[in-house]
């Protein structure tokens, strides 16, 4: 079953992630997450068994089969908040007994968009119901890091949901082995053509153009020349 954290659980919750940036040996209050004082009973049926994860896209995947698609879903503070605690060990993870703690909003859901997107479970879960395999490009990494390169275009709620720039950065970034998918060598960089220009040029084009209303070829085309060095061996 899937639980949801009440006022007093969250209030509960975010006092850990303050005691433990200050000390990260402090446990956190898994208690909360069955404590009635403290949740209530979300999704009786669904069950979050599974924990070995190697990359945020895996993650997403089995959270999409957990949980259903909706508005209500995507703007539960308590439902995503709980989720974060009860992977707490795979989102903060403890190393050598301590563990390092960021940002409150990659664990207690942010109440408005601009800080939501940076949330460890929500972002992959609602990345891979949009955009399916194409969200690998966001998810590629452990389930506690939360991409830099990615910021710049997972910020923005138009270009995080368009399907066409997704396409357009899966075509540009990803390349198929033998051994499976990864990212383009250099892709993370801050040089020219990289995600983080991507990211910066879509918000400009997003001012002037309708971005989603593009097909993927229109939106590869307008791209300036600098991201022609990985155009040469496209994935598939």
């Amino acid at each position: 079953m899937i639980r949801r954290l009440n006022e007093a659980g969250l209030e509960s919750f975010r006092n850990w992630l303050t005691l433990a940036r200050a000390d990260g040996t402090i446990a956190p209050p898994i208690a909360i997450l069955t404590d009635d004082t403290c949740s209530e009973l979300a999704l009786p049926k669904a069950t979050l068994s599974r924990t070995d994860f190697d990359r945020r896209l895996e993650f997403g995947e089995y959270l999409a089969t957990q949980v259903s698609h909706s508005a209500a879903a995507e703007a539960d503070v308590g439902f995503w908040s709980w989720i974060a605690l009860h992977y707490i060990d795979q989102i903060c993870p403890a190393e050598s007994g301590s563990r390092k703690v960021y940002e409150t909003e990659r664990y207690i859901l942010d109440r408005d968009y601009t800080g939501r997107y940076r949330h460890l479970c929500r972002t992959p879960w609602l990345l891979v119901h949009l955009h399916e395999k194409r969200a690998r490009v966001a998810l590629d990494g452990a389930l506690h890091r939360h991409g830099e390169a990615a910021e710049q275009f997972l910020s923005r709620q138009q270009l995080f949901t368009n399907k066409a720039l997704f396409q357009v950065l899966d075509r540009l970034y990803v390349t198929e082995t033998r051994a499976g998918w990864r990212i383009k060598t250099g892709a993370r960089s801050k040089t020219s053509g990289t995600m983080r220009r991507f990211g910066k040029i879509m918000r400009q084009f997003d001012l002037t153009w309708d971005l989603n209303g593009m097909h993927p070829d229109e939106l590869f085309k307008l791209l300036p020349r600098e991201f022609e060095v990985f155009t040469s061996h496209p994935a598939k």
